[in-house]
């Protein structure tokens, strides 16, 4: 009878336990049970192993409860492939213009490593501030695709698709322009974005001269630097001794320090273009001399933590009362831009005007004080393989140096009959501009070892 009972009350519990109603509570969720375990991979299978003797031994033979707990017991491999897969698949998504999160991230740290060392206008901090957001400005989505197409030319990775990104941007800033309801030159309302598109623009096409037409982007790109009164930036009223308002900036004089210093870098890196398209190009140079009233660039250092620093303007410099900090090398870049633009300058006066005594007397002063300035330059370049490899604005600066030296001997070649009176001084120059023309082979030479991508 003691048995009978017994296996009755067996049954009764087998029986509760294989219709214990589902729907009572929540439905089981084999994800909310799984967990991870610091476990050996061995320990591991005997547990998994052990859990399944047990289900076997209580008599748990219903096939949906076994297949849930084994579910359950998901392995730590398993749990490990599927987290990778999770991020895989987020960053790797790919978006309407064909790049995923990790490109972009790649293509904004090759423009500050390979772009920016050479064209130092954009500040990192305010550009990835809001280059990561969707919604964003018309003139930040044109600087964007612009520095994209700079940066992926310089890329191996990425520069089949350089070509995408140059007409996407140059499409947009097009579109840009177009929208102006007003006539260009009525218009000041210009973002200092627009102004860096065109300057970028510019700097692809001269990757290849002989496919794009210079001359259209840089005189949008000149036009907007002049619109935005960018070389008015540090200008100041003589009578009221303050920093003027600069149209289109009201607020201008409140703006932190490395906004200010943005569109310095912005302006000078216009004035740099200009003058190596009026020496390459022979063209005519767009920004003149006189209406600059911009100090010159920072450190670099300074520039990007906002650390401000007083900067004095590029005459007082060239008469040789200032000196150039040497931890600024785009600001040694920029005076010998300007020099070389002054020796342009002499060499086109040169061959217009007519030949006269007073004519040759100011060849030669003009052809002296040149001279000196450069002789001034050239005393403070001091290269080295490091500052080759490592600092490419050093690099263009001893060569627009010699380049000036050139550009001197040029003139003196033109003035043929103002060269008879200052025949050994003709003489003696050639000699100095032969060796100026073996420093730049030696140079050019210099970089066949080098990587290419970073000058």
């Amino acid at each position: 009878m003691l048995e009978l009972q017994l296996s009755s009350k067996s049954q009764t519990e087998h029986v509760d336990v294989i219709n214990t109603d589902t729907t009572a509570g929540p439905p089981i969720n084999a994800t909310d049970w799984t967990m991870h375990f610091d476990m050996p991979q061995a320990d591991w299978n005997e547990t998994l192993e052990s859990a399944s003797e047990t289900v076997d031994q209580a008599g748990w033979q219903d096939n949906g409860i076994q297949s849930q707990l084994q579910q359950t017991l998901i392995q730590p491999e398993e749990i490990a492939i599927v987290s990778l897969q999770h991020g895989k698949a987020t960053n790797e998504i790919l978006d309407s213009t064909g790049l995923s999160h990790l490109m972009k991230l790649d293509l904004d740290q090759l423009y500050f490593d390979r772009v920016h060392p050479l064209i130092p206008m954009v500040h990192r901090s305010h550009y990835l501030a809001w280059a990561k957001l969707d919604d964003v400005s018309l003139p930040q989505k044109c600087l964007r695709w612009a520095m994209r197409a700079l940066a992926a030319s310089m890329s191996s990775q990425f520069r089949s698709r350089s070509e995408e990104f140059y007409n996407k941007a140059r499409r947009l800033a097009e579109g840009l322009d177009a929208g102006d309801l007003v006539l260009p030159w009525l218009n000041s309302d210009t973002s200092i974005e627009q102004a860096q598109t065109w300057l970028l623009l510019a700097h692809y096409e001269l990757l290849d001269p002989s496919k794009y037409s210079q001359s259209a982007t840089t005189r949008r790109a000149f036009r907007l630097v002049h619109l935005s009164r960018l070389h008015c930036t540090d200008w100041k009223d003589p009578a009221l001794d303050f920093p003027s308002c600069t149209p289109g900036t009201s607020q201008s004089a409140t703006l932190p320090f490395a906004s200010v210093e943005e569109r310095r870098r912005t302006f000078w890196v216009a004035f740099c273009l200009d003058r190596f398209l009026g020496g390459y190009e022979e063209s005519p140079m767009t920004i003149h001399d006189e209406t600059i009233h911009v100090h010159l660039p920072c450190p670099e250092w300074n520039f990007q933590i906002s650390s401000e620093v007083n900067m004095g303007f590029i005459n007082d410099v060239l008469i040789g009362g200032t000196p150039v900090p040497a931890s600024s090398p785009f600001a040694k870049l920029v005076i010998a831009m300007a020099l070389f633009g002054q020796c342009i300058l002499h060499k086109k006066i040169t061959a217009k005007c007519p030949t006269s005594d007073q004519e040759s007397l100011t060849f030669w002063v003009r052809h002296e004080l040149l001279a000196e300035a450069i002789d001034r330059q050239v005393a403070l370049l001091s290269l080295t393989q490091t500052d080759v490899e490592y600092e490419p604005l050093h690099f263009m600066t001893s060569m627009v140096v010699h380049g000036s030296v050139l550009k001197l001997e040029n003139a003196i070649n033109v003035a043929h009959s103002v060269v008879q009176s200052q025949q050994p001084v003709a003489n003696d120059y050639a000699k100095t501009a032969y060796k100026a023309a073996i420093s730049m082979a030696d140079l050019s030479e210099s970089m066949t070892g080098s990587n290419c991508l970073k000058v």
